[in-house]
């Protein structure tokens, strides 16, 4: 499997597979939100063995007490000391590890196997979580904000794809979950994510969920930056505003009044972060919908990748969901917002 550098944290290097799953702003975790986290996979199943990201020596291995939940509640914190840096660490989560404390790792090599914990809502992928930390504590507080590699983006005829752009986003199924479906954007894609634009003429890459988490969407940028308060275009719908503006990224919401921080703090309160107490909070004004009688969604995400660009999220698990999508092969999304 082929892996390409993502991002740059004061010289740590951070590296993801080709034919693998990105999100920087899918969570609701305060680091997810500062452009100070990332999470990646190689697999779509529970149990598949998982490979590092990051280079350097193990360190440290802490269990973790998941909150309570229908998962497993243990959880792994996997402290990596990089080689570039005496004082940083590097943070893994996720991962039911099998290596070894004083163990030196390169990118690539099996680190454990993925495991579904109680952090988890039930359509998740499994995924690796990463941060780089200031100092050995590991706190969210100490994460450091990232820096994309705008290599392992492909930007190529960006503004002819554009050009083109319908009211909805034509899908292609590539895999059917339990609880989800992952599906290749055939148009408003770059190859590598959804692209939208904002309504002051920006083009973006656009990460995060729709319909389900906290109501937040992130904002990769291809070029300027978006101006503050400008509108974020989605498959010709307007879907928040933008606000939070940073170096490669943006975050979207859905009110225009309210300022970021102010936001930030009324979403991460308690009440909002208990499982399944406010699952489906959700851009309060997008709908999501596919022309497939068979399917109801609650939501989407949109990912950053080569090989499946969407995933739909279903109402319910669909346990025969398999058998029905046997004669579906494409779907269209359509986005709906009140503006």
């Amino acid at each position: 499997m082929k892996f390409r550098r993502l991002a740059l944290v004061c010289g740590v290097e951070i590296y993801a597979p080709d034919s693998g799953y990105i999100s920087f702003f899918s969570s609701p975790y305060t680091p997810h939100l500062k452009g100070a986290a990332v999470d990646i996979s190689n697999s779509l199943d529970f149990g598949d063995e998982a490979l590092s990201p990051v280079s350097g020596i193990v360190e440290r291995i802490v269990e973790v007490e998941c909150l309570a939940g229908p998962y497993e509640k243990k959880d792994y914190m996997i402290a990596i000391r990089p080689r570039t840096s005496t004082r940083y660490r590097i943070k893994l989560m996720h991962i039911k590890p099998s290596v070894n404390i004083g163990e030196r790792i390169e990118v690539g090599d099996t680190i454990g196997r993925y495991i579904r914990t109680n952090y988890f809502a039930y359509h998740h992928i499994p995924h690796v979580h990463v941060e780089v930390c200031r100092d050995s504590t590991l706190r969210p507080s100490k994460s450091l904000e990232m820096k994309l590699d705008y290599q392992f983006i492909r930007t190529e005829c960006i503004e002819k794809q554009y050009e083109h752009q319908q009211n909805f986003i034509e899908l292609k199924i590539t895999h059917v979950g339990n609880g989800f479906i992952m599906c290749e954007a055939l148009n408003n894609t770059n190859n590598l994510g959804v692209l939208g634009k904002t309504s002051t003429g920006e083009l973006v890459v656009v990460n995060g969920e729709l319909g389900v988490g906290l109501g937040h969407i992130g904002l990769i940028h291809l070029g300027k930056k978006p101006k503050p308060n400008s509108r974020l275009i989605l498959a010709s719908s307007p879907i928040g505003y933008v606000k939070r503006i940073r170096k490669w990224y943006s975050l979207a919401i859905p009110e225009y009044r309210i300022k970021f921080q102010e936001w930030l703090i009324n979403k991460l309160s308690t009440a909002n972060l208990l499982p399944g107490a406010r699952e489906f909070i959700g851009m309060s004004n997008v709908r999501v919908e596919v022309d497939a009688d068979e399917l109801e969604l609650v939501g989407v995400e949109l990912l950053i990748s080569y090989k499946a660009q969407v995933k739909l999220i279903l109402r319910t698990k669909y346990r025969s969901l398999k058998h029905a999508l046997d004669a579906i092969h494409k779907l269209r999304l359509h986005i709906k917002a009140q503006t």
